[in-house]
């Protein structure tokens, strides 16, 4: 679990520039403090953000479904099934690489 947070704070704190220096910085500081302050705080950014964003989708889907309509609606609900068959796409074909790494890792 701690491997999996490390990775997915790394990834929120690299959507801004140079990316490459902070990806191994930040590696350096996880990988010798999994406790460091900066990843307590990435992980405490990263759940008021997703929080507000849950609070804000249901505190105002009735005005905006009325403001979209019956297509509107339909049409983000078509995307939003979109975006999610990618994230599992994605999900899938990093499970099926790193088998195929371990694979030539045993017998290559």
């Amino acid at each position: 679990m701690e491997l999996c947070l490390r990775h997915w704070m790394t990834d929120l704190l690299l959507l801004f520039p140079g990316r490459r220096f902070k990806k191994r910085r930040i590696q350096m500081i996880a990988d010798n403090h999994p406790y460091h302050p900066l990843n307590i705080l990435a992980a405490v950014i990263g759940l008021v953000l997703i929080a507000i964003s849950i609070l804000l989708c249901y505190g105002f889907a009735d005005r905006l479904a009325r403001i979209l309509g019956a297509t509107g609606m339909t049409v983000i609900l078509q995307l939003s099934s979109f975006f999610l068959v990618c994230i599992g796409v994605q999900i899938a074909w990093n499970g099926i690489k790193a088998s195929l790494e371990s694979l030539t890792l045993h017998f290559g």
